[in-house]
């Protein structure tokens, strides 16, 4: 853990800063990528390679929701 020494030199501060910022972006040049958030719904999948998408018995209604979101139903299954 490293801490901000008081009294030091403007070079030693800046230095520090940059050390601050990079362990921030984990990212040492380049762009940085940043992952899309899955929708929290238990009709959504969350994990695995079919992340977003919905599950068997759910569909979307066709309608939105008030936040804008589109609106996701259970269908009862025919038995």
């Amino acid at each position: 853990v490293l801490k901000q020494p008081v009294g030091k030199t403007p070079h030693e501060k800046l230095l520090f800063a940059a050390i601050a910022a990079r362990r921030k972006k984990m990212n040492l040049g380049g762009k940085t990528r940043k992952s899309k958030k899955t929708r929290k719904h238990r009709g959504i999948i969350q994990t695995g390679g079919n992340i977003g998408r919905l599950r068997k018995g759910y569909k979307y209604s066709g309608k939105r929701l008030k936040n804008g979101m589109p609106e996701i139903l259970k269908v009862k299954s025919k038995k």
